[in-house]
């Protein structure tokens, strides 16, 4: 490693982190996009038995982090457990359904317009 290479770059100044507030409820929430125009990053909190919809912009993957959903979509249904995942084609109108309480991300490159 060049030492004197890496130190020519950084700064000493400390970083002050962005606190986000806890979401308050269930649903499809948004969070700050850090990835520009490039990258989206939705949570997906819901309660035994509440459901969500949304139509897919784009290319978008649902990954269930804790509890178990059941996705709904034209082409039939799906059950995913903690720890899978689906990938949803663009155009896709989806509802997810919490069997019991559920927490999942979709993630998705927002459409330009």
């Amino acid at each position: 490693m060049d030492v004197e290479a890496l130190l020519e770059v950084m700064d000493g100044e400390p970083v002050r982190p962005e606190i986000m507030a806890a979401p308050d409820g269930c649903g499809l929430r948004p969070y700050p996009r850090c990835g520009g125009d490039y990258f989206a990053l939705d949570q997906l909190l819901l309660g035994e038995g509440e459901s969500e919809s949304w139509r897919s912009a784009g290319p978008e993957v649902l990954l269930v982090v804790d509890g178990s959903l059941r996705l709904r979509h034209p082409g039939g249904e799906l059950a995913l457990e903690q720890g899978q995942s689906a990938l949803l084609q663009p155009g896709l109108a989806c509802e997810a359904q919490a069997g019991r309480l559920a927490l999942a991300y979709r993630a998705f490159c927002p459409m330009a317009g």
